[in-house]
């Protein structure tokens, strides 16, 4: 009997136990369906410093903003969206599925950015000054809307991947624009590739869909074929100033779907086009194609906005269109920096009053602004300075004169 009842105990309580895991599994599962909301920088007591402390405390689901900063690497291993609001990170590694990541800076990193999981996205992001810009080894991966520019190998690569969607992205100054290796499946479309070494490569990829991209000004070929690439349909795109605009060592891709060829500023306008070493574009057209992107962002790094100063001060930024970048400091004249995309323009402080000025930046129809404080001895202080305190000790003095006028009154009533 004794027995008995021991193993009705064990029974209660192992289904006590069980219940106990599926409530957490249960509260878990509900906590990570509604998805929280977590920062990084900024002035909130409860927000974390570093981008990698806030992924590891996140759940799935979970959306995490960052404040304007410099943060570290971080590897994001978990489907959790991430949110730049002007900030800089380390290198970054994408290791989950179906994670976002918006609105960030990486730069000057060996790899800028690997893509490992499948159904990521990768969007209104700057990459630059990097040995390598953004690696997709996944699939389903859409990189849509960003700057990669400067980046010393390719700009963006996908190896070994399928159905990754690169669109309306401004890819410039790399050694590869778009480079496509041993991949299927993908579409490259709506993107601004110029200036690069290569601007589109595809080696040992097929039925890859290249469309609708402007390819300008590259120093090699615009788009080079290689190795086996086999039914890739290449239409609607812009093949403008290349050196070559395009080389194919591959055979059976198409150069025009549905009677909608490329534009070729080297067209004589006769028949069909010929690709070098390859196949024909039978309906080339005999005007450029619309193709356009997101404008391009300026962004002052350096000096922190707020930052206390003195003597000679080297304002940098980037640009993320290349074009020329110009500075005025509070209502002064524009002046042109030194750069492009990575600009930089002097300031002599000492050549400026003290306290408190205004540094703005413009770059085609894009600004940045950030505010310095001017501390130098011996240096009159800004005339806004002047005001404010004047104005405090004006009002200080009338304080004092109406409570020695209370005091005045007083003392009369109480002689009376």
């Amino acid at each position: 009997m004794q027995a008995k009842k021991m193993g009705m105990t064990i029974l209660v309580l192992v289904g006590v136990i069980t219940s106990s895991f599926v409530f957490m599994e249960m509260k878990n599962a509900d906590a990570a369906s509604i998805g929280r909301t977590l920062y990084v920088g900024g002035n909130g007591s409860n927000n974390f410093t570093e981008i990698q402390d806030a992924v590891n405390a996140s759940l799935q689901g979970d959306r995490i903003i960052v404040f304007p900063g410099f943060y570290g690497n971080v590897e994001i291993n978990k489907p959790i969206s991430l949110e730049g609001e002007n900030a800089f990170t380390g290198a970054v590694l994408i290791s989950a599925d179906n994670v976002t990541f918006s609105g960030f800076a990486v730069k000057d990193c060996y790899r800028a950015i690997i893509i490992e999981g499948n159904g990521n996205i990768v969007s209104n992001c700057t990459v630059l000054n990097s040995s390598y810009g953004v690696k997709i080894h996944g699939d389903d991966n859409e990189i849509y809307s960003n700057k990669i520019f400067k980046n010393l190998n390719y700009g963006i690569c996908i190896e070994n991947g399928k159905g990754n969607n690169i669109s309306g992205n401004g890819v410039y100054r790399n050694n590869y624009g778009i480079y496509v290796k041993d991949a299927d499946n993908n579409v490259i479309e709506g993107n601004v590739v110029t200036g690069n070494t290569e601007g589109i490569k595809i080696q040992g990829g097929k039925d890859n869909i290249v469309r609708g991209n402007h390819i300008a000004e590259n120093s090699n070929d615009g788009i080079y074929l290689c190795c086996d690439s086999e039914g890739n349909i290449i239409f609607e795109n812009n093949f403008i100033g290349n050196s070559m605009n395009a080389k194919c060592y591959s055979r059976n891709n198409l150069w025009d779907y549905y009677k909608e060829g490329n534009y070729w500023d080297d067209y004589d306008g006769d028949g069909a086009r010929d690709i070098p070493y390859g196949d024909k574009d039978n309906h080339p057209s005999p005007t450029p194609y619309n193709i356009s992107i997101r404008p391009g962002k300026i962004y002052i790094i350096s000096p922190a906005d707020g930052s206390n100063v003195s003597g000679t001060v080297m304002v940098k930024g980037i640009s993320e269109d290349g074009e020329g970048v110009e500075i005025r400091i509070d209502n002064g004249s524009w002046k042109e920096a030194d750069g492009m995309f990575l600009w930089n323009f002097g300031i002599d402080t000492e050549k400026i009053a003290n306290g408190e000025h205004h540094i703005y930046a413009r770059c085609g129809n894009s600004s940045a602004e950030i505010i310095i404080h001017v501390s130098n001895e011996g240096k009159m202080p800004s005339f806004g300075t002047v005001m404010f305190l004047g104005a405090f000790l004006f009002v200080m003095t009338l304080v004092r004169r109406i409570k020695a006028q209370e005091k005045t009154s007083k003392k009369g009533k109480c002689k009376n």
